[in-house]
């Protein structure tokens, strides 16, 4: 009886050493940046973060194989974020037609891991995900409310 007993816990000992051993591990929260930050952006290197930030241009180089953003007010974390051509049909085509319009001007949080660049901190977008828009551009349009008629 003992020495079933003793199988019986050994198996359920490994059994659940298994179990325990195939959990995955919970993924971890990225880190909020801002942008304007550097103390921040310094603390973050390497790390999942989510720059958050008005973007001040959205650009492809004239070569259209980079895109830029680049934020407001990052003149001393330097921070940025950058995609490539591969990515530019799926970004355009998740930004009504055209990424940069989209982009510049808003206040977004860009999701990556931020990597140093030749000096520079930058996330490397790869999917539209990784981009949230929390406020749109300012309307460079005039208004289109007429005034009531008497």
């Amino acid at each position: 009886m003992k020495l079933l007993t003793s199988i019986v816990l050994g198996m359920l000992t490994l059994f659940s050493g298994t179990l325990l051993a195939r959990q995955e591990p919970p993924a971890s929260q990225p880190v909020l940046v801002d942008v304007s930050d550097k103390a921040a952006v310094d603390a973050a290197m390497n790390k999942d973060v989510e720059l958050e930030g008005v973007v001040r241009s959205a650009t492809w180089n004239p070569k259209g194989s980079v895109f830029f953003v680049n934020f407001e007010k990052t003149e001393e974390s330097k921070a940025m974020a950058v995609a490539f051509e591969k990515k530019r049909e799926a970004l355009d085509k998740s930004f009504s037609g055209d990424v940069g319009k989209a982009l510049t001007g808003a206040r977004v949080r860009i999701r990556g891991k931020l990597s140093d660049y030749k000096g520079k901190p930058q996330v490397i977008i790869d999917l539209p995900t990784q981009i949230t828009i929390l406020d749109p551009a300012p309307s460079t349009q005039p208004s289109s409310d007429k005034p009531a008629e008497k």
